[in-house]
């Protein structure tokens, strides 16, 4: 599976600009903390971490599953390593300040280990950010029109979107209750005033990013697989 997914995506990276940036990249900036040292998980063309290293004086190490992709962000000077994101990372428990997981989760099949992974290489703080499939758009498409929602895909279809696992900002905070870890700061990318979507996140983020902190927990002996959450 995982020889495929780097098939499609080195096409998508050879057919995209060279310089992506996304309204979230703004978001996360503002988040993340001057010299830190940062890791990226799922970095793509290394467009946010070019910007960490510059407006940020930060140090950045980028993992992408995608050839064409570390290439591209090797060129902008970014440390761009090839890592799959669904094996263990191999770097050592508290290794960096923050870890960034950015329009990654929903892209995976194994969301959740992923998601440990980064709170356990995680000395301070990890941001994610996900497209919220509980945005009222959304919830029109399907509800009126029958259609899977194709907001939140950002404009691709359900068979080319790239999109395995699909979740809502409610979905993403249990797991975080069930996983020990608390969300310290968080931001939307919104067409709505703030102060409204900030009172109805589920209902009005396109986007949401949110800063986590990790708790005391044991990740090894952590068995989440058929556990209601």
């Amino acid at each position: 599976m995982n020889n495929r997914k780097k098939t499609i995506l080195n096409e998508a990276y050879k057919k995209r600009p060279s310089e992506i940036w996304r309204k979230e990249f703004d978001l996360i900036l503002d988040l993340v903390e001057e010299n830190s040292l940062v890791l990226d998980l799922g970095c793509g063309d290394g467009s946010l971490d070019k910007a960490l290293i510059e407006r940020k004086r930060c140090e950045v190490i980028g993992l992408d599953i995608s050839e064409e992709a570390v290439q591209i962000a090797r060129r902008k000077g970014v440390d761009a390593r090839l890592g799959d994101l669904e094996s263990p990372l191999p770097f050592a428990d508290k290794s960096f300040d923050y870890v960034i997981l950015c329009d990654v989760l929903e892209h995976l099949f194994d969301p959740l280990f992923t998601l440990i992974e980064a709170l356990r290489v995680s000395k301070k703080y990890v941001i994610v950010a996900f497209p919220n499939f509980a945005y009222f758009k959304s919830r029109v498409e399907l509800m009126f029109h029958g259609i899977f929602p194709v907001t939140p895909l950002f404009g691709y279809k359900w068979y080319n979107s790239q999109h395995i696992r699909l979740f809502s900002y409610k979905d993403f905070l249990k797991i975080l209750r069930f996983l020990n870890a608390r969300v310290v700061d968080e931001r939307f990318v919104s067409t709505f005033p703030k102060f409204v979507t900030n009172f109805f996140p589920n209902l009005l983020a396109l986007v949401c990013v949110l800063k986590i902190r990790r708790n005391s927990i044991d990740y090894e002996k952590l068995n989440y697989w058929g556990v209601d959450v």
